[in-house]
């Protein structure tokens, strides 16, 4: 299978499936007008010219150099035709696959996916209704459940294995999502160095360092340390996935207050500029290699002492950054779907529901973090299940409302006439499973639902989290890749003094 060419067309009165999955197409709401776009991004050219960057990395600072930036220790100061020259080069749009080499989502324009967490130390047991800590055998429900939404393309397995070592976690975490899911996963490491221990594994399952590239389902992600600073493992991993031409994302976690100054538009400036820096490294390395930008400008909340997850300014925020990513037609990497809540509650829902209909509404391409509570310190299998419920929602809202004579249907009121039905119509019949239906949200009369034995939402919710992960099917790893994997877990545990087990 050759990779796509070009991504699908931008608008469409029907939605578009890529790989089984779900493509949401926003009628765009805006946050920021043309000559705010602009102020912000000669302000972000201003502060990379005239204040720089500190990076720590010896080779990337002669990389710059070479290219025209002036240099000052760890000090980098990036003019501003660098910054154009890496615009230009990037790729617009950046195809994603699964690990059997379909094409999973296009993400660019305004097509807008949901992607599952990361790196959560806590989860929500589904079974117990109990928050623990996350080990490796909960890959297996988390991946699972991933696998089954039409709307989540890519995860991470939601959660570090505190059964293994530091060293080996993101091993095991690739290797039980690779398991149990066929989606795209995103690869948080610490350098280069565990960077290169995933791509290993991840080029066994495609069958060869090119067949990766040419059909990436693994997506590393690169943090710059906010404010303007890239420490050497970061950079590390920016100039590896370039070398090696993967998909990368970007993003820079600023606070207003802490890392970035107590205004929204300081805040997305100090965003922008990391960004804009790694970019500007990254395509000198290799130019058009795939880029994926991402900020999550928010805010420190200084009574809670917390990076406020579910606050309406990192909403707002958000869609803000992603307006100014539109503005350089690059993919964006956006969050929803997460908040602060400690349980699957009202406030989650809440927090859920708002973050994803505003990514929705905004077009972000790879919007990440579903399932993800307590300010990112504990993952709910059954609150993925939640996000795809409001997702459904979400998805019917954004299409829109088509107009044509087939939608107006004027023959037929004639033909029912003043005082008719519609409901005995044969259009009814081929036409009413085109609305909503909540596949957990309580719609039945409540006589009906007393009768039947009335659940709580939690309740629901948990057993259909239950019920998907053990009903999925997920097509498995050909075998000598499952016992190569296999035995390098047994490697990994030997090496801890973990005893032998299978995921």
């Amino acid at each position: 299978m050759q990779p796509p060419t070009s991504p699908p067309a931008e608008h469409s009165a029907s939605p578009l499936i890529v790989g089984g999955q779900q493509t949401l197409r926003a009628p765009l709401f805006r946050v920021l007008s043309d000559d705010q776009l602009k102020d912000l991004h000669w302000a972000t050219l201003e502060v990379l010219e005239r204040t720089g960057v500190y990076l720590e990395h010896e080779e990337a600072r002669e990389i710059l150099r070479g290219a025209g930036a002036r240099v000052e220790r760890e000090r980098v100061y990036i003019p501003s035709f660098l910054v154009e020259k890496a615009l230009r080069t990037a790729p617009s749009n950046v195809t994603i696959y699964r690990r059997t080499g379909e094409p999973l989502a296009y993400l660019g324009g305004n097509r807008v996916y949901f992607a599952s967490s990361c790196e959560s130390f806590w989860i929500l047991d589904p079974a117990t209704g109990e928050r623990r800590r996350f080990t490796s055998a909960d890959y297996r429900l988390t991946a699972r459940v991933a696998e089954a939404s039409p709307y989540i393309v890519s995860m991470g397995g939601g959660g570090h294995a505190s059964d293994f070592p530091v060293e080996h976690r993101l091993k095991v975490s690739f290797k039980h999502c690779t398991t149990h899911s066929t989606k795209a996963i995103q690869i948080s490491a610490t350098d280069g160095h565990s960077l290169r221990e995933v791509v290993e594994m991840a080029t066994i399952v495609a069958g060869g360092q090119e067949e990766l590239r040419a059909r990436p389902f693994i997506i590393p992600r690169v943090e710059p340390s906010a404010p303007l600073c890239h420490v050497r493992g970061a950079v590390e991993m920016l100039l590896l996935t370039a070398r090696l031409g993967l998909p990368v994302i970007c993003y820079s976690m600023t606070a207003a207050g802490s890392t970035a100054p107590s205004t929204e538009a300081g805040a997305l400036v100090i965003s922008n500029a990391d960004v804009l820096s790694g970019l500007v490294m990254h395509q000198l390395v290799r130019p058009g290699a795939p880029f994926i930008y991402g900020t999550m400008p928010g805010m420190l909340d200084m009574s809670a002492t917390v990076w406020a997850y579910g606050s309406p300014d990192f909403f707002l925020l958000t869609a803000a950054a992603t307006e100014l990513c539109h503005h350089y037609n690059l993919p964006m990497f956006g969050t929803a779907g997460c908040g602060d809540a400690k349980e699957v509650d009202l406030q989650c829902a809440t927090e859920v529901a708002l973050s994803c209909l505003l990514a929705a509404q905004t077009g972000a391409n790879l919007v990440h973090n579903v399932g993800l509570l307590d300010s990112a310190m504990m993952m709910s299998p059954a609150q993925i299940v939640l996000a795809d419920e409001i997702l459904g929602m979400v998805a019917h809202m954004v299409r829109g409302v088509e107009v044509s004579p087939q939608e107006l249907q004027l023959g037929l009121i004639d033909e029912v006439g003043p005082r008719g039905e519609f409901l005995t119509a044969d259009h009814t019949f081929s036409n009413f499973k085109r609305f909503w239906y909540p596949q957990v949200f309580e719609r039945r009369r409540y006589d009906v639902v007393q009768k039947a034995g009335r659940q709580s939402l939690l309740d629901r919710l948990n057993a259909r989290t239950i019920e998907i992960s053990e009903r999925v099917q997920v097509e498995p790893l050909p075998n000598e890749v499952a016992r190569e994997l296999e035995a390098r877990e047994q490697t990994w545990r030997a090496d801890a003094s973990i005893p032998t087990g299978r995921g």
